[in-house]
């Protein structure tokens, strides 16, 4: 929403109000710590392709559960902003020359969400959760004693037995993981 004040030419106020849905997230191995630690298939299959270096168990990607089965929480946040410009007549070769101000704060009532949705003042969003929210899993290419392993190709996993969630899954790896905190932005210039 923005409104022109009318007792003060130029001046203006904005409020943006989001409300976002919880982004969704599974257990995969292919995790927030860089390894991916999923399965092995190299005894499940026949090197008949003539693999110069056939896939392990560190590089290949596999998800235990659905790619939804778990959801951050939804991102509550208020913007405000005041704009103020103002028309400079009569400056010699440029027509249309103002002179502006504005005055921003980003998460006005400092709310905090376990969203994976913050940023800094330059990126607020948009990157994704698995950088920002712990997702590791352990299986049995990177807890050999604790789990065994499967044929990914005629049997489904069982939690607790060929995998598991990481005792950290769901948690915050930085402060990214939460709604961007109050922040205060301001900008003066001018432009024709």
């Amino acid at each position: 929403a923005t409104y022109n004040m009318p007792w003060v030419q130029g001046l203006s106020l904005g409020a943006i109000q989001t409300l976002e849905s919880g982004v969704p997230y599974g257990a995969s191995n292919a995790n927030t710590t860089g390894n991916f630690n999923g399965i092995n298939p190299q005894p499940f299959v026949t090197n008949t392709v003539g693999y110069v270096t056939p896939p392990t168990g560190s590089n290949t990607i596999y998800f235990y559960t659905n790619r939804d089965a778990f959801r951050t929480e939804g991102q509550k946040r208020t913007d405000l902003s005041v704009n103020y410009v103002r028309n400079v007549p009569g400056v010699p070769g440029m027509r249309g020359f103002q002179l502006f101000a504005q005055a921003q704060v980003i998460n006005l009532f400092n709310q905090f969400q376990l969203c994976g949705c913050a940023g800094t003042v330059f990126q607020n969003g948009g990157a994704t959760t698995q950088t920002r929210i712990n997702t590791a899993i352990r299986t049995s290419v990177s807890h050999a004693s604790t789990y065994t392993s499967f044929n990914p190709f005629t049997q489904t996993p069982v939690q607790g037995v060929n995998w598991d969630l990481d005792p950290a899954f769901g948690t915050p790896l930085n402060r990214l993981a939460y709604t961007s905190p109050q922040q205060f932005r301001f900008s003066v210039g001018f432009r024709f």
